[in-house]
């Protein structure tokens, strides 16, 4: 069945509508062409923003191993799993080429032995001898994830520090001769002075007798300094034995006692020592309590005194007098060879002191204050 026929009024208000519509899609459109324009030009701005951000980064990443590779130090960087995952040249130089992929304990079992120093290791070559000392750093990898090995080389550290002690020893041994010549110079020039009188026919015996005691005393005077010498450069080389000290104490105050006496110097010291077992040399301790007590007599007012305790496992001596003292600016110098503050004195006594305390395993220090005396603390440790 046929429609009806729109009327006039009818077509009017659908073509009105029509032309409306046709507007207002228009306009949608030139609107969702302006947006499509703006975020087609957003997208071009934002790839044009990573593109350069890619360029720097792979500039930077080929700086970063440019740096890496020209590195004095070793770069390696591990996985979660141990595994290598890149290595600097320094690094391949010393481990081998082709390290990423292995196993870091691999080559670490088989390149580096380890030191006392728990960050140090020795590097081997391939038959096991000592290549380089290697210093060995740890960090943790980015965000947490396995790690990072900075690896230098103190070879070049070790060999300067054992030049330095070379330097040291030299110079110390060429004091020392310097010190001792000038020891031996003095006591030799006399008694040569004695001998040449001994040599006139015309002199009397009284004379002859006198100066032959005297030549005799410097003789002996370089008899006692070269013993002094030979104790001192010897050091250690003792024969070790377990022994008691206590008698040791006693024969030493017995020998000072004399030259005490003669001074007119009251030696103080314990009624009775316990039982002080000790391991060493016997005749180098009983040395250096002489050396000490010896010394303190010759500075001492009126009272030298021992002290003797027994506290965890160490012996402690004290050694005191009530003489003048020493100097602060001596008194870092007391245990250097040949270093004395007396004409008659060798400047070894407490020099062989030292020596023989360190050889036992212990120490001697000293505490003293202008005017109020000495006190020298000898720490030794017990035998267990």
């Amino acid at each position: 069945m046929d429609q009806p026929a729109l009327t006039p009024a009818e077509l009017q208000q659908a073509f009105a509508l029509f032309n409306a519509t046709s507007v207002q899609l228009t306009q949608q459109f030139e609107t969702l062409q302006q947006q499509v324009s703006h975020l087609s030009e957003e997208l071009a701005a934002s790839n044009q923003a990573l593109q350069q951000q890619l360029v720097e980064k792979d500039a930077l990443a080929r700086r970063v191993s440019s740096l890496l590779a020209a590195l004095p130090a070793g770069v390696l960087e591990l996985d979660a799993e141990g595994v290598i995952t890149a290595a600097n040249w320094a690094a391949e130089q010393w481990f081998g080429p082709n390290l990423p992929s292995q196993r870091w304990l691999d080559v670490a079992v088989k390149h580096l032995r380890p030191t006392l120093s728990p960050e140090e290791w020795e590097l081997l070559d391939g038959l096991g001898q000592h290549r380089a000392r290697l210093a060995i750093q740890t960090t943790a990898g980015a965000n947490g994830e396995g790690q990072i090995l900075l690896i230098t080389d103190l070879t070049g550290h070790y060999l300067l520090q054992q030049q330095l002690e070379q330097h040291k020893k030299l110079a110390a041994m060429g004091e020392m001769a310097a010190g001792l010549a000038h020891q031996l110079r003095t006591p030799l020039a006399t008694a040569l002075l004695y001998v040449s009188h001994l040599g006139n026919p015309q002199l009397p015996d009284a004379q002859r007798q006198k100066f032959t005691e005297k030549t005799t005393a410097r003789l002996h005077d370089l008899e006692g300094l070269i013993a002094d010498m030979l104790l001192f450069v010897r050091g250690s080389n003792h024969e070790q034995e377990a022994f008691d000290a206590g008698p040791v104490l006693q024969d030493a105050l017995a020998t000072v006692l004399p030259h005490a006496q003669a001074r007119q110097c009251q030696l103080d010291s314990p009624a009775a020592l316990p039982p002080i077992p000790l391991t060493g040399s016997r005749t180098a301790l009983q040395g250096a309590v002489i050396n000490l007590l010896e010394n303190a007599v010759s500075f001492a007012q009126h009272a030298v005194t021992l002290e003797v305790r027994l506290l965890n496992g160490w012996l402690y001596l004290h050694i005191s007098d009530d003489g003048p003292g020493i100097p602060p600016e001596q008194q870092s110098r007391v245990f250097e060879p040949f270093f004395t503050t007396r004409n008659e004195g060798t400047g070894l006594g407490l020099a062989i002191v030292k020596r023989v305390a360190e050889d036992h395993g212990g120490a001697v220090s000293l505490h003293s204050t202008p005017n109020q005396g000495c006190r020298f603390e000898v720490v030794l440790p017990l035998r267990a």
